[in-house]
């Protein structure tokens, strides 16, 4: 279902934004020293995530789940919050810590991948979001065992230069390159799209591999 992003979260976001890219946060793009990103380009990114971990606030409020997100931007290029975007969570009146480590990914109305650089493949689970200029879509979530076969390899794995597959179609290449040195992906039909509240532990947890 989209979602209309509010102007109170755009200007959330937008502040975010200016503020993260003054942090002195790392120009390469996703680790590539080759690939470098300006202080324009770092504002957008970070203001689009914002975007995406707020809506997916927004995605519980009708479940009367409120979610209470890590506000710190750290100073320095290699400092961030390891993957848990949600620190904690309130319903009933009553709060309490996020048992899991959720990273919450946004990408384009467009993308179809859950990418994660794997030098920061730290969180128990990852959420996507699809952003666009005044929208924003929940597709799904993936527990960080959902990368990997039964074999311990994973289901998708790219390079630096590596053509991006088809998320609907994985056996075809995109003409689109990607810039990590190495990452995972999962498309979206390979996400959960219920249950996200297991997540934060509103339910008896499935018994899942996580690592």
């Amino acid at each position: 279902m989209d979602m209309l992003i509010t102007n109170s979260i755009l200007e959330k976001a937008d502040s975010y934004g200016v503020a993260f890219s003054g942090a002195g946060k790392s120009v390469k793009n996703f680790g590539n020293a080759s690939v470098l990103r300006t202080r324009s380009r770092q504002e957008s990114d970070a203001r689009r995530g914002r975007i995406g971990e707020l809506m997916f606030g927004e995605y519980l409020k009708p479940k009367e789940i409120y979610l209470i997100f890590d506000e710190e931007i750290r100073q320095g290029s290699n400092v961030g919050d390891g993957g848990r975007d949600i620190v904690a969570t309130a319903k009933n009146g009553k709060t309490r810590p996020a048992p899991l480590k959720v990273d919450i990914k946004s990408t384009s109305k467009s993308g179809g991948w859950i990418l994660v650089e794997s030098h920061r493949f730290t969180a128990d689970a990852y959420i996507l979001m699809q952003v666009s200029e005044d929208q924003a879509t929940y597709k799904g979530y993936a527990y960080r065992g959902d990368f990997f076969a039964s074999d311990g390899k994973p289901y998708f794995e790219y390079f630096s230069g590596d053509k991006l597959r088809n998320y609907y179609n994985t056996d075809e290449f995109l003409e689109v390159r990607l810039d990590a040195p190495h990452q995972y992906g999962l498309p979206i039909p390979k996400l959960r799209k219920d249950g996200v509240e297991l997540l934060l532990g509103y339910e008896k947890t499935e018994q899942l591999q996580l690592w």
